[in-house]
């Protein structure tokens, strides 16, 4: 490994600490702490609409907040439910969900034909199959994708059990169930930092992992491709592996805000996987070369989950006697909350979270 470079400064804004956020919210924003993501989505939104906006931007404003607090009754009655019913209800709350995101970042719903862009393959089972781009109606999960910064690039079918590689909420249990091939698991658990030369004149980044992870995961993999090209050499410091990013960016108080989303921006093709715990967002690596946002791998998931309770009856029975039941029932578990979180804090720009003071029922 390189020789450690000379140690950067905690960046801050406002006093405030700077971290990574893939969220577009400002440097040093504290944490949105809420128990309840819906209140405080349609109450953001009312915000906007009370505001007095007209033409376009306030029907998309309308169309979100319906959409909203449709995703939220689906969401709720999914609750309340059990396989395979579950599975419907919680693809449609989520569903509706990406739709007022859309509204909220520009898509018109509702003015051409709409088709989810993804269909399960007949002759096929545990498979979903994603359209090919083009054609005169609205895609939503092109659109959802495009937003995301890894769109589409053609027709492909992808298995469960691929699917499940990519979503850092399963890949521990698909991994040790053997689903996930290879000998060594696909998520680099990373801390993200944002530094500051002495001078505070440059704003740089460093991506920092522990060295136990070297016998868990295939880090080889982490300095290849758009990583090794804005990355350094990882260097050895206090038991951690440290890559900093090659190029410093010149920022002063003016300019910070615009430089810090631009770098937040540019990790978007790093394959950065994010995951809300009780203690706030944490940031994985996906080292397996996806193809997808991990969000778009969520979506994929609950769609099948869903499509499949409706239309593939027999395979969905079939299903639940295999040693795959525990991917679906985590992925409902888990999955339509992350998504809820992580899909509010990109409506709103807010880094959304869990209270501390919220008790588990």
């Amino acid at each position: 490994m390189s020789r450690s470079p000379q140690p950067g400064k905690q960046a801050t804004y406002n006093h405030a600490k700077v971290v990574y956020s893939p969220f577009e919210a400002a440097p040093g924003a504290q944490f949105l702490l809420t128990a309840d993501p819906w209140s405080f989505l349609t109450a953001w939104i009312n915000q906007k609409l009370a505001a007095g906006p007209r033409g376009p931007n306030r029907t998309r404003l309308e169309r979100a907040l319906y959409y909203a607090n449709l995703a939220e009754s689906f969401y709720a009655a999914s609750r309340r439910s059990s396989l395979p019913a579950q599975g419907t209800l919680a693809y449609y709350g989520i569903l509706n969900l990406v739709k007022c995101f859309l509204s909220i970042r520009g898509v018109d719903l509702e003015t051409k034909m709409e088709h989810h862009g993804l269909s399960l393959p007949l002759g096929s089972k545990q498979q979903v199959q994603i359209a090919a781009p083009g054609g005169n109606a609205l895609n939503i999960f092109h659109e959802f994708s495009r937003l995301l910064g890894k769109p589409v690039s053609g027709r492909e079918t992808v298995t469960i059990k691929e699917i499940a590689g990519h979503l850092p909420e399963i890949h521990e249990m698909a991994f040790t169930l053997g689903h996930v091939t290879g000998n060594k698991r696909g998520f680099l658990p990373i801390d993200i930092q944002f530094l500051l030369t002495e001078s505070d004149s440059h704003l740089f980044t460093e991506v920092v992992y522990e060295k136990k992870q070297i016998s868990r995961v295939d880090i080889n993999r982490f300095h290849r491709g758009e990583r090794k090209s804005y990355f350094s050499e990882g260097v050895d410091r206090d038991g951690c592996v440290v890559h900093r990013s090659a190029k410093r960016k010149k920022c002063n108080w003016d300019s910070f805000p615009r430089i810090y989303r631009n770098a937040c921006a540019e990790y978007a093709k790093f394959d950065v996987c994010s995951l809300l715990t009780p203690k706030g967002y944490v940031y994985y690596c996906d080292l397996r070369s996806p193809k997808l946002h991990h969000l778009s791998y969520s979506l994929l998931m609950m769609f099948y989950i869903g499509t499949a309770a409706r239309y593939r009856p027999s395979e969905m029975r079939e299903l639940l006697e295999t040693d795959v039941r525990p991917l679906i029932s985590e992925a409902l578990a888990v999955i339509p909350g992350q998504m809820l979180y992580h899909l509010v804090s990109y409506c709103t720009s807010s880094n959304c979270v869990v209270p501390h003071a919220t008790i588990a029922r």
